[in-house]
């Protein structure tokens, strides 16, 4: 399930170019892949959806797409509190980093903003972190 999020949400920021703005477990639907595999209760069979773009804008801000993902990890904490101390968001954070990009070519060439880098999301997700720890201690 890691996998697939990850992946998910490397898409939506580097190819769509879209910034969810509400990127949380209840905005995920959990789905089985096909009819003939929705016997199966397997989360291997099943297929993760996000929902609820009412939030989201078009963006290649670095800073709303690391936002992006640490209102997810958040999130992970505060509702998901079996997966501390498991490598879920590592994981998660893994296949966003090795999510291919797929480049339309029609929307690069009038794409005139550059395309940011997943590095440089990832590298300002610390800082987020950062920020929002200094919120909790200090008001």
């Amino acid at each position: 399930l890691a996998k697939q999020i990850g992946s998910m949400i490397a898409k939506l920021h580097h190819n769509c170019r879209t910034v969810h703005g509400d990127l949380t477990t209840s905005n995920m639907i959990l789905m089985p892949s096909s009819e003939s595999e929705e016997k199966h209760s397997n989360s291997q069979n099943k297929r993760i959806y996000m929902i609820d773009f009412g939030l989201a804008r078009v963006s290649t801000n670095i800073e709303e797409m690391a936002v992006d993902l640490y209102v997810l990890e958040r999130a992970l904490q505060s509702t998901h509190p079996e997966l501390e101390g498991t490598s879920f968001f590592s994981n998660i954070l893994k296949a966003y980093h090795e999510e291919e990009p797929s480049i339309n070519k029609d929307i690069a060439s009038t794409n005139k903003k550059k395309i940011c880098s997943k590095d440089a999301v990832l590298n300002r997700l610390n800082a987020v972190r950062l920020r929002g720890r200094k919120r909790e201690c200090f008001g």
